[in-house]
């Protein structure tokens, strides 16, 4: 009973291996391939205002753009997010250079007038452009772009309130259409390789 046992434990162990190393391979898909990211539901038109006048999609046709949704008052994703397209516009060669835009798109219009955008982004960079709008084209292009933003009281605090936003950068190919999405702690460099294969 007991070699039967053993016996059987044996195959059962041959098949695992011969299935595991042989069969399923067959069936899964090769390790090395990235992953099929399909963003073409993501995006669409806009029209947006800025202190040089107004602005949508096919303004920028032909350019690659990284944009963001913030406010100016944001302590922390707004400014660092900045921070990464500065670095990765001042990191373009010079034939790279005008190619690339950044778009900060304030969901805060009421403290955010179009000088104030402007001259918030330009600290960082004159290619990142301060946009908004009002509240419905704000809302139409954030449910676009599938992103969130709500208002948080804080009576304690001189701001009288915050805004809790998504975080995401959207990269924008030449032709407008989301091509990759990054995180508010990506490296800039994985940003600027990306733009690359974009160009």
């Amino acid at each position: 009973m007991l070699k039967r046992l053993l016996l059987a434990t044996a195959i059962g162990v041959a098949l695992s291996v011969v299935l595991v190393f042989w069969v399923l391979p067959g069936y899964l898909p090769d390790s090395t391939d990235e992953p099929v990211r399909d963003f073409s539901a993501v995006g669409g038109d806009f029209s947006l205002e800025t202190l040089d006048g107004p602005i949508e999609r096919a303004d920028f046709e032909g350019q690659v753009v990284m944009l963001f949704f913030g406010f100016t008052h944001c302590p922390d994703y707004c400014l660092a997010n900045l921070a990464t397209q500065r670095q990765v516009l001042s990191a373009l060669e010079e034939h790279e250079q005008g190619q690339v835009r950044g778009l900060f798109v304030s969901v805060d219009p009421e403290r955010d007038d179009l000088t104030t955008l402007a001259e918030y982004t330009d600290f960082f960079h004159p290619d990142i452009i301060g946009a908004t709008g009002s509240k419905s084209a704000i809302d139409a292009m954030t449910e676009q772009f599938y992103a969130t933003y709500y208002f948080v009281d804080t009576p304690d605090s001189e701001l009288d309130y915050l805004v809790e936003h998504t975080t995401r950068t959207y990269l924008l190919g030449k032709d407008g259409q989301v091509v990759d999405l990054f995180t508010h702690d990506e490296p800039y460099t994985r940003i600027l390789s990306r733009i690359r294969e974009v160009l």
